[in-house]
């Protein structure tokens, strides 16, 4: 089934920018690796782009709320628009905001974090002219260890987060995790296809959980 098909299946219509930023595979592969939440839970989309993970979760999921954080006017344009015209407005708030902002409203009261944050570091490669394309591939808004600081104050204990990321900096997001006391549960490697390196990995994660990690059987693109 393609990005098309599921959305279509699930009656989601997306807008999103005709230049700069749009969302992709990795996205609709994070919103499937989510396949349990709790009635009445409480779940933050940080980074939300245009919404997709969030209208996904939402229509698998309809007795949660969700919390939809993104910085870049332009997409969070598109976020409100897409909560509007999916009918979702009454679970899904769109929230125009950095990640530090969530601390205090949000302080040891949600349920389920999950994000496709920037991959890149700052640093590295070629940061795009486009704003809301360089704050969606590079750490440019706080960086991982913020992320990881929020996700951590705002979770409560027992708490699930749920993230995509490139391989290659596969042991900075563990690392970070466990410092941050979001212990690493299972992880997901996902390949191009066979005979290729993997390319980005799914890993979810429990605030204060015991050490016990799953690697998953790999997935292939195609």
């Amino acid at each position: 089934m393609t990005n098309e098909d599921l959305l279509q299946a699930l009656d989601i219509t997306i807008s999103q920018p005709e230049h700069g930023y749009r969302y992709n595979e990795d996205s609709i592969m994070l919103a499937n690796f989510v396949q349990k939440i709790i009635k009445n839970a409480t779940v933050v989309d940080m980074g939300a782009g245009c919404g997709v993970i969030s209208l996904l979760l939402a229509k698998k999921f309809p007795n949660i709320k969700i919390v939809s954080v993104e910085i870049d006017t332009v997409l969070h344009s598109f976020l409100k628009k897409n909560v509007e015209e999916n009918n979702l407005s009454e679970r899904v708030l769109p929230v125009l905001s950095d990640w530090t902002r969530l601390k205090k409203e949000y302080n040891n009261c949600v349920d389920i974090v999950v994000t496709n944050p920037p991959f890149r570091e700052a640093a590295s490669g070629k940061v795009s002219k486009i704003v809301n394309k360089a704050l969606a591939r590079h750490d440019l808004s706080g960086g991982l260890e913020g992320l990881l600081d929020t996700a951590k104050t705002i979770l409560k204990d027992k708490g699930v987060f749920y993230a995509v990321f490139l391989t290659e900096r596969l042991v900075d997001l563990i690392a970070l995790m466990r410092h941050k006391h979001i212990e690493p549960k299972e992880i997901l490697p996902v390949y191009p296809y066979k005979e290729k390196n993997s390319s980005v990995f799914l890993v979810k994660g429990i605030k204060s959980g015991g050490k016990a990690l799953k690697l998953l059987p790999p997935f292939f693109r195609r």
